[in-house]
C-alpha cells in the first residue's frame, strides 16, 4: 500500500528532476548564453578551422558545415490521383487503396500518412453528423 509519505517523495522526484531534492539543472540557469559570449571573440577562427577540417575529409565537421549552409529538405505536395479512391462509398475501401498505393510505391509513407489522416477526419465529421440527426430525431419524439 502506498503511503502519503510515499506519494510526496514521487511528487517531489518529478519536481526536482531525479531522486534527490534538488537534483538536476536549474531553470535558467543561463550557462549557453555565458559559453557563447565567451566563444564569440574566437568565432572567425573557430568557423574556419571547422571548414579546414571539413576540406581535410573530417565528415563529422563537413556534416556542421552542410547543416549550416543547407536548409533541411521539407515534404512538397503535389497532385496524387488514386484510381478508385472518388468512386469508393466506404471510408473503409479508400484506406486501402492507399495502403495499397503506400505498399506499391506509388506514393510515399508521408503521403500516405497525410492522406489517412483526412480520411480519419471525415470519419469523425460523419459520426458527428450522424449523431446530430439522431438526436434530432429524438428531439421530435418527444
Amino acid at each position: 500500500m502506498k503511503t502519503k509519505h510515499h506519494m510526496n517523495n514521487i511528487q517531489d522526484q518529478s519536481r526536482h528532476g531525479g531522486k534527490r531534492p534538488g537534483a538536476g539543472r536549474k531553470k535558467g540557469s543561463g550557462q549557453a548564453s555565458t559559453y557563447r559570449a565567451m566563444l564569440e571573440p574566437h568565432a572567425k577562427r573557430l568557423i574556419q578551422k571547422v571548414v579546414d577540417m571539413a576540406d581535410e575529409g573530417d565528415m563529422t565537421a563537413l556534416k556542421h558545415c552542410l547543416d549550416r549552409l543547407c536548409a533541411p529538405l521539407r515534404a512538397t505536395d503535389r497532385l496524387i490521383t488514386i484510381d478508385g479512391f472518388i468512386t469508393a462509398k466506404e471510408l473503409s475501401d479508400k484506406g486501402e487503396l492507399v495502403l495499397r498505393h503506400v505498399v506499391q510505391g506509388i506514393i510515399t509513407p508521408a503521403e500516405g500518412s497525410s492522406i489517412m489522416n483526412a480520411i480519419t477526419s471525415q470519419a469523425r465529421i460523419l459520426e458527428i453528423d450522424e449523431i446530430e440527426r439522431r438526436i434530432t430525431e429524438l428531439e421530435k419524439i418527444s
